[in-house]
């Protein structure tokens, strides 16, 4: 099961290229537009984006004829797919609350330097 989950997360890696484009495109968006939180906010939704995109990659070249003939129960060959998609989940969680608290700081000093120099 480690081994089915280890293989979602190497085609995360090996398809950092379209992430990249992806992220690049939101930043070059918000850019234009004068509105940084759009790159910001973009993070995460790429993070459970690409999490998806292991389902469709996994059943375009039919990987489930492949996993089920290792040594795996169908239980546990689902229940490491909702691990997966679990832990993106909360890597995507935990890097939208750091975004929000970056943001939170960084206007509050705002907001401090603005009230001290008055």
């Amino acid at each position: 099961m480690r081994g089915l989950i280890i293989k979602d997360f190497l085609f995360i890696k090996n398809n950092y290229k379209t992430t990249l484009v992806m992220f690049i495109g939101s930043l070059l968006l918000s850019i234009a537009i004068g509105n940084y939180l759009i790159a910001i906010s973009t993070v995460p939704l790429i993070l459970l984006v690409s999490s998806i995109s292991t389902f469709q990659t996994d059943e375009f070249y039919n990987t489930e004829a492949f996993t089920l003939t290792l040594p795996l129960s169908r239980e546990k060959i689902v229940l490491s797919k909702y691990i997966f998609t679990l832990i993106m989940t909360l890597v995507s969680t935990y890097s939208k609350i750091s975004n929000i608290l970056i943001i939170s700081v960084y206007r509050f000093s705002n907001i401090l330097i603005n009230i001290f120099n008055y």
